[in-house]
């Protein structure tokens, strides 16, 4: 019996349509949605989201052979990044908004397209503020969730 993975990309490509196609985030002027391009690192590109896998487990389900044998646990970072050249204040109430629609999106719905099973492990983090070189409040905020699924026959 042959075994065979979820195709990664096939994953992040339904999780980049879900975003291009959520009306919150359709709603936002200049938005830029990439998938798995080099991180953002000016302010003039802001809005932005990136989408990228950063990692995948495929830890055993249960004992013997068969379908379902292993979890696919695939780890996926939606990075959001929002600036202001007002204040900090004003690009964290700017970065939030991109940040709660983009979650929505994925909390909508957990199956990603119909390519996973479930989403696990669900939080975002914020390791970037303050202003950019050339003098503009810029803000990063990583969602970071597991899709998962199981290894299937072939």
């Amino acid at each position: 019996m042959t075994f065979a993975s979820v195709n990664v990309n096939d994953v992040q490509q339904a999780l980049s349509d879900m975003l291009r196609n959520w009306s919150a985030l359709q709603d936002i002027a200049s938005l830029t949605i990439e998938n798995a391009e080099r991180v953002n690192d000016s302010e003039n590109n802001c809005p932005w989201i990136g989408i990228y896998c950063v990692g995948v487990e495929y830890p055993g389900r249960t004992i013997g052979m068969g379908q379902g044998m292993r979890y696919q646990r695939m780890q996926f970072w939606i990075v959001c990044q929002q600036q202001s050249t007002n204040s900090g204040m004003e690009c964290a109430q700017r970065l939030e908004q991109l940040v709660q629609a983009a979650n929505s999106a994925v909390l909508s719905d957990t199956s990603l397209g119909g390519t996973v099973d479930a989403v696990d492990e669900f939080r975002t983090e914020y390791p970037q503020w303050g202003k950019s070189a050339g003098g503009v409040y810029m803000q990063t905020a990583v969602t970071q969730f597991t899709a998962v699924t199981t290894v299937r026959a072939s």
